[in-house]
C-alpha cells in the first residue's frame, strides 16, 4: 500500500491569516525546520514500519530561488522518493486545487495533505501508519487521522471515542485543518467537499465548518493524545503536553554547502 505524503509550501506569506505568528523567525525558517522535521519522521519510521511504501511531493506556491534551493536539497535527504513541483497558479484556494487534482488522480491508497508549519515528532509518521493499519479495519466508510491535538478542542468539549494507537491514545474529532490523511478512495466520494474547502479565505461563506468537516459526519476522523505534530501560528495553537521548543531545536536545517 503507497503513503503519499504531499506538502503545500509558500515562502512569500508569512501566515495565511495575515497575524503575526508567536515564533519569531521568517517563514523560511519555519518552513524548512517543519519540512525537515517530517523528513526525519519518514526516515526514522523507514528503520521501525516499513509496510507501506512512502513518498514525499512538495507543491510549491512561488517561493524565492533561495527557498527554493533549500527546500530541494533538503528532499535530498529524504531516504523515499521525492518530487518537487511549481504550482501553475498561486495562491491559497488554487494551492489546494491543485493540490487536490494532483492527489486524486496520482495517490491511489492513503494520502497525507500537510501543511507548512506543523512541526513533526520524531515518531509521528510510524505512529500514524502503525494506528492506521491497527484501526482501520474497524471502519468500514473510511478513516482519517488528525496528527496535532488542538487545544480548543478542550474549550468547549464534546463526547469522543477513545481508541489505542500503537504507542498512544486517539480520540474521534469532528474538525480538523488542512493537514490530514484520508485515502483516495474518501477523497473522490466526499470531492465536493474539498473543491469547497478551495474556496476558504476567497468566499467569505466558506469555512472548515461547511466543506471538510462534512466528512467527518460519516468518515470518523481521530486525533492522537499526545500530538504528533505541533502547529506553529499562534500561542493558543500549540498542543498541550507537548516540548515543542525541543522538537523545534531537533528540526535545525544544516547550513547548505557553499
Amino acid at each position: 500500500m503507497r503513503f503519499d505524503i504531499l506538502v503545500r509550501t509558500c515562502a512569500r506569506v508569512e501566515a495565511f491569516t495575515g497575524r503575526p505568528r508567536f515564533i519569531a523567525v521568517p517563514k523560511q525558517e519555519l518552513l524548512l525546520r517543519c519540512l525537515h522535521s517530517l523528513i526525519l519522521s519518514i526516515n526514522a519510521c523507514l528503520q521501525a514500519y516499513r509496510a507501506f511504501e512512502i513518498s514525499l511531493t512538495v507543491l510549491d506556491d512561488h517561493s524565492d530561488p533561495q527557498t527554493v534551493r533549500r527546500v530541494r536539497s533538503l528532499l535530498g535527504t529524504a531516504q523515499v522518493p521525492t518530487r518537487f513541483l511549481t504550482l501553475a497558479g498561486t495562491g491559497n484556494g488554487q494551492s489546494l486545487l491543485e493540490n487536490y487534482e494532483y492527489a486524486r488522480n496520482h495517490c491511489p491508497d492513503l494520502i497525507y495533505f500537510c501543511e507548512d508549519d506543523y512541526l513533526h515528532d520524531r515518531i509521528a509518521i510510524t505512529e500514524m501508519l502503525q494506528t492506521y493499519d491497527l484501526l482501520q479495519p474497524s471502519f468500514p466508510n473510511g478513516l482519517a487521522l488528525h496528527p496535532c491535538d488542538y487545544p480548543d478542542r478542550y474549550l468547549a468539549p464534546y463526547p469522543s471515542y477513545i481508541y489505542l494507537g500503537s504507542t498512544r491514545f486517539w480520540r474521534t474529532i469532528l474538525h480538523t485543518t488542512g493537514t490530514f490523511a484520508i485515502t483516495n478512495a474518501v477523497l473522490r466520494r466526499y470531492y465536493e467537499h474539498y473543491l469547497a474547502f478551495t474556496r476558504y479565505g476567497i468566499d467569505p461563506t466558506i469555512s472548515e465548518d461547511n466543506s471538510i468537516n462534512r466528512v467527518y459526519r460519516e468518515v470518523p476522523c481521530i486525533s492522537p493524545l499526545p500530538s504528533l505534530a505541533i502547529h506553529l501560528q499562534y500561542v493558543h495553537t500549540l498542543s498541550p503536553f507537548v516540548d515543542w521548543q525541543a522538537w523545534w531545536e531537533a528540526a535545525q536545517v544544516p547550513e547548505p554547502v557553499q
